[in-house]
């Protein structure tokens, strides 16, 4: 994957675009859940996701070190 001259790293879009799949994601999951266990367990939608901050959360904490003092 190549840059235009000047615009960095290409880090910012693959970034951008890696935020994108949260969104489709998690409608995905509820629409899981819905066929899943019918209108009746919401709840679960929400249980997985937290899971899923939680892992985010420990995966940001554990490599997010590259700040300098």
């Amino acid at each position: 994957m190549t840059d235009a001259p000047g615009h960095g790293d290409g880090k910012t879009g693959r970034d951008g675009s890696g935020g994108n799949i949260g969104v489709p994601a998690i409608q995905l999951i509820g629409l899981l859940v819905i066929a899943t266990w019918g209108n009746r367990s919401p709840q679960i939608v929400c249980a997985v996701y937290l899971v899923l901050i939680g892992i985010a959360a420990v995966i940001a904490a554990l490599h997010m070190d590259n700040l300098t003092d």
